[in-house]
């Protein structure tokens, strides 16, 4: 799955959370971060295809990193927020060919369901959640400011 679609998806799940904006905006970076590991396609494309979905993937990265956030000015809420966008972001991966290095690094393998004629019906479930989510937050807010 391209990074566009990671950050539309992390979008639409943030609304969800647009009152807290640090949870929010972790949701939004957790979404997209795992997929900085294509800057290693400048050492050349057999790197970027060996480091693509390993390491970034993990939730043993992922947990370090929200694990950083959590003590800087943004604190837990960006944090948790990191987290799941990260683990949204990885289980969407973990549906095609390539697969993920989701243990790493205590295991290297990469795991996959393959499940690649599906991705596009996956995609449009998480979306359509994420919409209704924002609509129903949306919804309960401006009730709420009655």
């Amino acid at each position: 799955m391209d990074i566009l679609t990671h950050a539309a998806i992390g979008i639409i799940a943030a609304g969800a959370f647009i009152e807290t904006p640090e949870l929010a905006l972790g949701m939004l970076a957790g979404s997209v971060a795992p997929d900085l590991d294509v800057l290693s396609r400048l050492f050349g494309k057999r790197s970027m295809l060996h480091c693509h979905q390993t390491a970034s993937h993990s939730v043993f990265t992922l947990t370090l990193v929200a694990g950083l956030l959590a003590v800087t000015p943004l604190g837990t809420a960006a944090a948790v927020g990191f987290l799941a966008g990260g683990l949204l972001h990885v289980l969407m991966d973990y549906t095609n060919t390539l697969g993920v290095t989701l243990l790493w690094p205590v295991n290297k393998r990469r795991m996959q369901v393959g499940w690649v004629f599906f991705i596009d019906a996956w995609v449009m479930a998480v979306t359509l959640s994420g919409a209704v989510l924002t609509v129903f937050s949306i919804i309960v807010s401006s009730h709420s400011s009655w």
